[in-house]
């Protein structure tokens, strides 16, 4: 045996990164929220305005399938021949455009598209023409969940947000728009973005000493991920976290995963524990303003709890439950008056079963990305078998990385 520190083993971010992604490569349902990522993090609801250091946040977007476009749900929007559009008043098609003649409140819409609610989506298309007036895009129909509005000729890209499935697509006149729309595409944005709506406040993008992080202040900030449904009952979810104003009663949460079960809860029979409920509380402390690594692992009625790589709560009575309905973040849906203060480094949420080594390596990862390498890891072991030209490198745990 040899002790290595984990890094001289090569295990550089970008393959424990790669490793992340390979937690998905199969289809598996799950989301990972990286505030280290700033391309992954905007100051509004919808994806549209890149977040800044010192600024709220509105949304995450997933990096669990690689924030990959998905299939255009309008592709020919070159109105060509196309019947599904519907003209208000002052719009026709022709010529393969579509046209507007001093509109003002009228839309030119698609409906029945399925889309989904609190699902981004992503609209390109070209004012080809405008003599005057603006064009907004928008979801929703009449009272669009989200929209965004143009006053000048050009090719756009917007995203936006829809509000209920058969959302409405429609592509608005006002204030007197004369011109011509060309060429619109509308895709979804893959994931399960995380996103704060109008019941909370919007946590702050932070960085101190190296590390970006999303600070919650514990009286009105949130995160919610909807949309996000898996009949996998085997569930893991890995955290970078502190948590500052754990007590014992008031129901301040980690992670709801159900409405009707608190998966992580800073609010056990301890004041200063993070407790997780299934008929009486098992709890840890929080460590108010530490960093920490959490490892939350259920699969075959066992739940088990690490923090910073060792096991802290074993549970073989667990009644698992598949993960369905709003997921929040630092927040309960409907326990508005309460929430968890702290600050999210990382949030990984896969619903299938991880193996040892998966797990391991992505607690390694997720503690790279807060400082904590040493915390987690410790002394890493490195065993050699030079006649089957192999090796094996396990962390002070004895997970294998």
């Amino acid at each position: 045996m040899f002790g290595l520190g984990v890094n001289r083993l090569g295990a550089s971010r970008s393959v424990l990164g790669d490793a992340i992604a390979n937690l998905f490569s199969n289809g598996e349902q799950g989301v990972w929220y990286d505030p280290s990522d700033l391309t992954t993090m905007f100051q509004n609801d919808t994806s549209a305005v890149p977040a800044v250091i010192g600024q709220s946040v509105g949304t995450m977007l997933d990096k669990s399938q690689g924030l990959k476009l998905g299939s255009e749900l309008i592709t020919n929007g070159d109105f060509a021949t196309d019947s599904n559009w519907n003209t208000g008043t002052g719009w026709s098609i022709a010529g393969g455009v579509a046209v507007a003649d001093n509109v003002t409140g009228a839309n030119l819409t698609q409906g029945n598209l399925g889309l989904t609610a609190n699902i981004v989506y992503e609209v390109t298309f070209t004012v080809k023409t405008r003599s005057s007036g603006t064009v907004l895009v928008r979801l929703g129909g009449s009272t669009p969940v989200s929209s965004e509005s143009y006053n000048s000729a050009g090719t756009y890209t917007a995203r936006l947000r829809g509000n209920s499935t058969n959302t409405t697509f429609a592509i608005r006149g006002q204030n007197g728009f004369t011109g011509t729309i060309d060429n619109v595409s509308l895709k979804v944005i893959q994931g399960n973005h995380a996103y704060v709506d109008t019941s909370v406040n919007r946590p702050t993008l932070r960085e101190s000493g190296g590390l970006r992080y999303l600070e919650f202040d514990g009286v009105s900030d949130g995160m919610f991920i909807k949309g996000l449904t898996s009949t996998s009952t085997p569930l893991t979810a890995w955290f970078g976290y502190s948590a500052t104003n754990a007590e014992a009663a008031n129901k301040k949460f980690l992670l709801d995963i159900q409405a009707t079960r608190a998966v992580l809860a800073a609010s056990a029979n301890t004041a200063g524990n993070i407790g997780y409920f299934d008929g009486e509380w098992s709890e840890f402390a929080a460590d108010s303003n530490a960093l920490k690594v959490l490892t939350y692992d259920l699969v075959e009625n066992n739940a088990k709890i690490r923090v910073d790589g060792t096991q802290e709560y074993s549970d073989t009575t667990y009644d698992q439950l598949a993960i369905g309905g709003q997921i929040a973040l630092f927040a309960k849906f409907n326990v508005l008056d309460n929430y968890l203060a702290g600050n999210l480094y990382s949030c990984i949420l896969r619903a299938a079963e991880s193996t040892d080594k998966e797990i391991a390596s992505t607690e390694s990862y997720v503690a790279k990305k807060i400082g904590l390498l040493a915390q987690v890891d410790g002394i890493a072991t490195l065993s050699l078998d030079f006649a089957g030209n192999t090796y094996t490198a396990r962390d002070s745990n004895g997970g294998i990385l």
